[in-house]
């Protein structure tokens, strides 16, 4: 039986493929063990770090939108000061149904284009008005031009 086992090896090389393969699964499990620790550990902190994130909404939507802010905007109208800019913004605007406010927001512009009378005042209440848009993701209608430019002319037309 010796002899036959030293002129073939088939026995030996089963034995051989056994051993490795036993060898190779101790040892990627041993890897994954280890790995898959340190994987749980950064997906974990990750997760929670995520978690723990807030996302302002609002200045991504004001940048791509170009709307001013008008409770820091400068008052251009001469009869306007701050406490009724604070009522505008607060009280009157957000009252005002879809209806009316696109109408206000008309008439303001046409009296702005006409230039009748205190018109930086009209600046103003463009500016109010398209904030109020904004607020309501209603958008300023096509082709009209953002509070800022409007803002512009005027300051360079009254200085």
């Amino acid at each position: 039986m010796q002899i036959d086992f030293i002129d073939d090896e088939f026995g030996a090389v089963t034995v051989d493929w056994v051993v490795l393969t036993a060898g190779l699964v101790g040892l990627g499990l041993a890897v994954m063990a280890v790995v898959s620790g340190g994987v749980e550990d950064i997906s974990s902190d990750m997760g929670q770090t995520l978690a723990d994130t807030s996302v302002e909404f609002t200045f991504f939507d004001d940048a791509v939108s170009g709307i001013t802010d008008m409770s820091t905007a400068a008052i251009l109208g001469p009869d306007h000061n701050e406490a009724h800019r604070q009522a505008m913004l607060n009280d009157v605007y957000p009252n005002m149904s879809d209806a009316d406010l696109m109408a206000y927001y008309g008439d303001r512009k046409a009296e702005y284009d006409a230039r009748v009378g205190n018109y930086g005042n009209a600046v103003d209440h463009i500016g109010y008005a398209q904030q109020e848009m904004a607020n309501r993701d209603m958008g300023i209608p096509d082709g009209d031009r953002m509070y800022s430019d409007y803002a512009a002319e005027y300051v360079a037309e009254n200085t």
